[in-house]
């Protein structure tokens, strides 16, 4: 975010690569661009969003065929946002991209939806959340805090009789492991929560500061939790982003017991926006995108370097 976006450095090998920006790509304003995916077939055919979405302005899709060499932005898609917007008078932006995990010419965007690896997209009637990562055809959405699926790539849509809390956003991950179990993010400033909430048997478990996640001094005003993101080799690892708006402060928390508790990871960087997480495939390595950088946790060595001691 406001920044650019930028690539491994050509024939650099290793976990820590040096990292380099993109020349032309098309931003909207400022140098906002994020959610990049990687075509699982094609490493040069890539995906991802230009324009102000993180500050609730417009947004729309870029595509590259050449590994960022050059881009064909997907004005019509952001028009129909445009559109949506005035006739709803709520803003329609685009702020999330994936390729469903079984099935490479499935591609999810916020708000529609390609059967055809980007080529042709369908328009969703609700704002996508997240997908299952075990069936193409499945997604979710909240609306008012209440979670629908869709099990049809977003053509129609159904309640699944649960409603949270408290207010909800974009931190919304389906789990990795169990099927039909979601990871929600409280964003009010109230209440600091995490839910997992399991829709085949409708149980919601709720953490909060009780379980750890309460930033050192914090503010009067709480602590949104953003960017939850699981690990793919432990069902157990999650991290998670604590915001305290007011202070511009930015928490990491961690679990290893799958969110009974939650640590506050020492000395971590409170970088701004620093709400990105993705695990790396195979090692325990945790990347951390923010507005000064990218920050790498080896969390193997971290809970070697502090036992079981939760704070």
């Amino acid at each position: 975010v406001d920044v650019g976006i930028a690539k491994r450095v050509d024939g650099y090998e290793g976990d820590y690569p040096p990292m380099e920006l993109i020349d032309d790509f098309p931003f909207a304003k400022g140098k906002t661009a994020y959610r990049t995916i990687v075509d699982p077939n094609d490493e040069n055919h890539c995906f991802s969003l230009t324009g102000e979405a993180a500050y609730n302005r417009d947004s729309a899709i870029v595509e590259t065929f050449d590994g960022f060499k050059t881009f064909t932005v997907h004005i019509g898609l952001s028009k129909r946002l445009q559109d949506l917007t005035r006739e709803t008078e709520v803003m329609h932006t685009i702020n999330r991209l994936w390729y469903a995990p079984t099935n490479a010419n499935v591609v999810y965007s916020s708000w529609f939806v390609s059967s055809d690896n980007g080529r042709t997209w369908r328009e969703s009637t609700r704002r996508i959340k997240t997908i299952s990562p075990f069936d193409e055809d499945v997604a979710y959405a909240i609306d008012d805090n209440e979670i629908f699926i869709t099990r049809d790539r977003a053509m129609t849509w159904e309640s699944t009789g649960i409603t949270l809390p408290k207010r909800i956003a974009d931190s919304v991950e389906a789990d990795l492991y169990e099927d039909m179990v979601l990871w929600v993010c409280s964003t009010s400033q109230t209440v600091s929560a995490i839910y997992r909430v399991d829709l085949k048997t409708g149980t919601v478990k709720t953490m909060t500061k009780e379980n750890g996640l309460i930033l050192n001094n914090p503010s009067k005003f709480g602590m949104e939790m953003l960017g939850i993101c699981q690990s793919p080799t432990n069902p157990d690892i999650l991290i998670c982003t604590g915001r305290d708006y007011p202070c511009a402060r930015y928490g990491a928390f961690i679990t290893r017991d799958g969110g009974d508790t939650w640590e506050l990871v020492k000395d971590m960087p409170e970088c701004a926006g620093g709400t990105n997480w993705k695990f790396h495939p195979t090692k325990p390595l945790i990347y951390r995108g923010t507005m000064q950088g990218i920050f790498v946790l080896d969390y193997q060595k971290y809970f070697e370097m502090n036992g079981d001691d939760v704070e």
